[in-house]
């Protein structure tokens, strides 16, 4: 049995891995990433896309294809055989045992929710495709997650063989993927030939981390492709939207300039590839993604068939409720020049900001069509194909961004949070007509501190994610770069969570804890046409100034195009969903939605002191030590801690993400781990430094801390029992003075002298399961 299966698991890797290194010996030595240049891929992508536009299928070959014409539409069978486990390397020994036999005993759910987060890594390369296929195919993506089947076809089981998983210790099992792809018959050529014909068969293949957790904190940057992001649009919560194998590393960090589509454009730069990383830290399960074309059955057809009873006969741009509820609260720091403070999303300094989804779905029945927007430098584009889209920019609906470098939309969308008055998305507009927002404030009379605003300027309109699967949601869509814009029926253009400005500065507001409503609205001003644009007799599209006047950032007068919309067209334009705000703290301190087991993970933190001081810039040593075993397997499987800087100005501990951590580590009962970090330097005036805080966490999500009982004494109440938090020197412990000016900080913080001192942080792991 298990002998049999690591030889065939040995052997399909092998040749999985020949048939890796022929493709990507024949597609060059950097794999996905040899490409054009920036000039060239925009032409060859709009050509592409007047390909795909312009061909009809009655013109193909009538001989292509195998099938019935009369089908009333396409499917297609998406199959992906894998490995997913959970990686031990660093699991200490004392508790690696415990940690297998107690993973081990989970349920059919745990391993099916893995498996799906390894699913999530193919998604970058299934919307891109074309990148892969020399621009001759366009995407397959992946369904809604709604139609997903995946079957595990294995019980758990140990690996520790250099011919598995590159040596590393693996407790894993095997599953299959399988999703069917309902479409018009009329779009699959266009994203595979050998799909025209009946059991016709394509695929992509793929690197996979055996372990899919934490792909940004465990393997860095060296496998994000930032290609189709704004910058900065990273964090460890979208890290699976950004996973490439194909990512080379840069030969000199320090030098390099990035060049467009490259995957690398923020520093800082990785120097090795990723296919290292993913095999030095993680293990790496190859395997191939197949698409068939299947016989069309109306009873498969009907089992993942996802449409709306009565679509509309146009356009019709819908955000998606779900995706607005995917919401997470950061900090951050912003600093002068950033793009955020040119757009009026954020102000200066520490900003505590709601990040969410945005999605909006074209739910019609007529593509919401821009075109060849601009060049790239921002003049207009007079190439055929530009005409409506050339009249969008010289209405200033479009307007080039020098701090982006690319044309934004201007008014796309604008997000409202909490309570009051304001938070009506059709009536918080201001002296100019624009949403309130840092930059430009409504009055004092229109809004109060119970409600927080933010606008969109997006960055462009692509057909990102095939939110439909139906006959008539063609398989691929010509819109997938910003140089020719628009949303094709079923798809949804998307702005993950992580991407600037898709967020509400919650900085300022004042609200108790608990959940509000969050809102997002699209074509709030009506310049997308849902509807019929009306023309000239040149056939030219027609434009009135909006009224009140609507201005663009740069302070011209917007002009809308004149538009039949259809009825009630702004009733499906607005997506509301709860977004939990606590007065301090993060996404970090949110409870964990599935089973996590590391200092890596983001979730189920607990703040444990906010405020402790040290000399900015020096390094700061410390021991941390955990005792009292509890006899619950969970619980006893340790702790594991993590320091962050805090904030002078919010007088609160910034509940940093596994990446942005000055210290971390993980600790068993009754061992001490000493840890160093250098003490935080100046951002600013009102920010000079020298402010720490401490987060600790179970090892195990679901088991629970003592809650604080008296912060400013040290003492704490779980279950009855005092514990105590002592942190002591080896010369004094002092408490910060209260400042009057500069820093404001409480004085209950408590001073950590620099180098020389060593600070015995002693958390008695008293812990109950929940």
């Amino acid at each position: 049995g298990t002998s049999l299966r690591h030889m065939t698991m040995v052997l399909s890797r092998l040749l999985v891995l020949l048939a890796l290194a022929c493709v990507a010996t024949a597609r060059g030595p950097n794999g996905g990433r040899n490409l054009p240049s920036e000039s060239e891929i925009n032409e060859i992508g709009y050509q592409r896309a007047l390909r795909s536009q312009q061909r009809k299928f009655s013109e193909r070959s009538p001989q292509i294809g195998s099938w019935d014409s009369a089908d009333p539409g396409a499917i297609i069978e998406m199959r992906m055989n894998s490995t997913v486990g959970v990686v031990l390397d660093n699991v200490p020994q004392e508790i690696r045992q415990s940690l297998i036999a107690y993973l081990s005993a989970q349920g059919t759910e745990y391993w099916l929710d893995r498996a799906r987060r390894q699913i999530d890594l193919t998604w970058y390369k299934l919307v891109w495709r074309m990148y892969w296929t020399d621009f001759e195919e366009l995407q397959i993506g992946l369904p809604p997650k709604s139609i997903w089947n995946v079957n595990l076809v294995s019980t758990p089981s140990v690996f520790q063989d250099e011919a598995l998983f590159d040596g590393h210790h693996v407790l894993a099992v095997d599953y299959v993927f399988t999703a069917y792809l309902l479409t018009s018959k009329e779009s699959v050529p266009d994203s595979s030939a050998a799909l025209t014909e009946l059991w016709g068969s394509t695929f992509m293949d793929y690197v996979l981390p055996v372990d899919p957790d934490y792909p940004l904190q465990r393997l860095g940057k060296a496998c994000m492709d930032e290609a189709e992001f704004p910058p900065g649009s990273m964090d460890t919560m979208n890290g699976h939207s950004f996973y490439d194998y194909d990512c080379a590393g840069v030969a000199d960090p320090d030098t390099y300039v990035p060049e467009a589509y490259a995957c690398h454009i923020t520093a800082p730069f990785p120097s090795e590839d990723c296919a290292t990383v993913v095999s030095e830290v993680v293990g790496t399960v190859p395997t191939n993604m197949y698409f068939t074309r299947l016989p069309f059955d109306n009873d498969l057809a009907d089992s993942v068939r996802i449409e709306l009873d009565q679509p509309s006969d146009n356009a019709d741009i819908a955000p998606q409720s779900e995706r607005v509820g995917k919401n997470r609260i950061t900090y951050t720091y912003i600093t002068e020049g950033a793009c955020s403070i040119e757009e009026g999303c954020s102000g200066l300094g520490w900003r505590r900001l709601l990040r969410f989804d945005g999605t909006s779905v074209n739910v019609g029945s007529a593509t919401m069509h821009i075109g060849r927007v601009t060049s790239m430098s921002g003049s207009p584009d007079p190439s055929p194909g530009a005409t409506d889209a050339l009249d969008m920019v010289q209405n200033h609906v479009y307007e080039f961004s020098e701090c982006h470098q690319h044309m934004h939309f201007q008014h796309y969308s604008s997000y409202h949070y909490g309570t009051g008055m304001d938070c009506n998305p059709f009536t918080n507009l201001n002296s100019v007509g624009q949403a309130c927002s840092a930059a430009d404030p409504c009055s004092e009379s229109d809004t109060d501190h119970s409600c927080s605003l933010g606008t969109k300027l997006a960055w462009c309109l692509e057909s990102i994610n095939r939110e439909l699967n139906s006959e008539r949601i063609p398989l691929n869509s010509p819109y997938w770069l910003c140089a020719y814009q628009g949303i094709t029926v079923g798809w949804a253009d998307e702005y993950i969570a992580g991407i600037p400005c898709q967020w509400v500065d919650v900085t300022d507001i004042e609200l108790p804890a608990g959940d509000y409503p969050l809102s997002f609205t699209t074509n709030q001003q009506g310049l997308l046409c849902e509807g019929d644009l009306l023309r000239n007799e040149t056939g030219s599209v027609i434009f009135e100034p909006t009224t009140p006047p609507l201005l663009s950032q740069k302070g011209f007068q917007i002009n809308r195009p004149l538009c039949n919309y259809t009825k009630d067209y702004q009733k499906n334009d607005f997506a509301v969903a709860n977004a939990k705000y606590s007065p301090s703290g993060s996404f970090i301190n949110d409870a964990c939605t599935s089973l996590s087991h590391s200092f890596e993970r983001d979730c189920g933190w607990t703040e444990w002191h906010p405020l402790l001081t040290c000399e900015a810039g020096e390094t700061v040593s410390f021991n941390v030590s955990a005792f009292a075993k509890t006899g619950n397997v969970a619980a006893d499987l340790g702790l594991v801690y993590r320091v962050c800087e805090s904030s002078h100005v919010l007088k609160q501990g910034t509940a940093c993400s596994h990446i942005d951590a000055l210290a971390y580590g993980q600790l068993v009962h009754g061992a001490s781990v000493a840890s160093t970090f250098t003490c935080p330097t100046a951002r600013a005036d009102d920010e000079p430094g020298g402010l720490f805080s401490l987060y600790v966490a179970p090892y195990m999500s679901g088991v629970t801390l003592g809650s604080p009982a008296n912060i400013a004494t040290g003492y704490y109440v779980s279950d009855g029992e005092r514990i105590s938090f002592n942190p002591t020197t080896t010369t004094s412990t002092t408490r910060a003075p209260t400042s009057t000016t500069g820093s404001n900080v409480q004085n209950d913080a408590i001073h950590v002298q620099p180098l020389i001192s060593m600070v015995t942080m002693l958390i008695v792991s008293v812990l109950s399961f929940m």
